[in-house]
C-alpha cells in the first residue's frame, strides 16, 4: 500500500501543468460569457414572438369560429338540398345537417389557426 501511495505522489509531484496567461485566460472567459449572453437575448425574442404568434393565430382561429356560427342558418339552408339528396329523406336529415355545419365550423376554425401560425412563424425576424 505504501508503494502505491509512494508511486501516487511522485506522480503529482511530477505534474506541473502549463498555465496560460491571464490576460488570455479572461479574454476566452469575456468571449465565452458574451457568447452566452447572446444566445440567452435571441432566445429570449424567439420565445416572445412564438408567444405572439401564438395568440395571434388562437384569435384568427377565434373570429373565424364566431364568423362562420353567425353564419350558421345561411350554411344550412345552403347544405340543406345536398344532404336531402345524399341521405334519401331519412327522417333525421335536419340533424345531419347540423352536424355536418358544425364540423365544418370547426374545421375551419381549426385551419385558420394552423395556416395563420405557419404562416406568421415563417415570417423573418426584425432585427
Amino acid at each position: 500500500m505504501t508503494s502505491e501511495n509512494d508511486s501516487l505522489k511522485k506522480l503529482f509531484d511530477d505534474f506541473n501543468p502549463e498555465l496560460s496567461d491571464d490576460r488570455q485566460f479572461m479574454d476566452r472567459l469575456v468571449a465565452g460569457i458574451d457568447a452566452v449572453d447572446l444566445f440567452k437575448v435571441s432566445e429570449r425574442r424567439r420565445a416572445r414572438r412564438l408567444r405572439i404568434v401564438a395568440a395571434v393565430s388562437a384569435l384568427a382561429g377565434f373570429f373565424c369560429g364566431v364568423i362562420l356560427t353567425l353564419l350558421f342558418p345561411v350554411l344550412v339552408d345552403f347544405l340543406y338540398p345536398f344532404i336531402i339528396n345524399i341521405s334519401n329523406f331519412s327522417p333525421d336529415t335536419q340533424l345531419l345537417t347540423n352536424s355536418i355545419v358544425w364540423c365544418l365550423v370547426a374545421i375551419a376554425s381549426l385551419s385558420t389557426t394552423f395556416t395563420t401560425f405557419s404562416l406568421m412563424a415563417s415570417l423573418p425576424l426584425k432585427k
